[in-house]
């Protein structure tokens, strides 16, 4: 999470706003006083989903493997023809993991999501 309390007042406005458009929430343009920004600002951090707190000590936002491409690694299916594990295997290759996952929901969706762990840890696929 942002450091709040080390911010100047004019660094926590545009830092509450930044959230506040994200959210849709109305903008400011001063707090009241600085206890008022801090607690303003922690509670309207506390709203965003958790992707939008989590930064590396750089500052950037860490990528996601959502946007990664699913690639194969060996030449054709490696598991047998009309199988559940080839059904998957089709349905991957050359997609977003994103992508890939949509096409599922619920209990499917876990079960998708550990097909491509298991064609990843077994060096069938990789993600690029």
């Amino acid at each position: 999470m942002t450091k709040f309390n080390e911010m100047k007042g004019s660094e926590l406005v545009a830092a509450y706003n930044e959230m506040a458009k994200k959210l849709g929430a109305p903008a400011v343009t001063r707090f009241s006083d600085r206890k008022a920004a801090l607690r303003r600002c922690e509670a309207l951090a506390a709203r965003l989903p958790k992707e939008e707190t989590k930064a590396k000590k750089n500052g950037a936002v860490r990528s996601s493997r959502a946007t990664k491409v699913i690639t194969a690694i060996v030449k054709g299916n490696p598991k047998k023809e009309g199988s559940l594990g080839a059904q998957h295997f089709d349905a991957m290759v050359g997609k977003t993991v994103a992508s890939y996952l949509a096409a599922y929901e619920g209990h499917d969706r876990q079960n998708a999501r550990q097909w491509l762990a298991n064609f990843c840890r077994d060096q069938f696929v990789q993600l690029v």
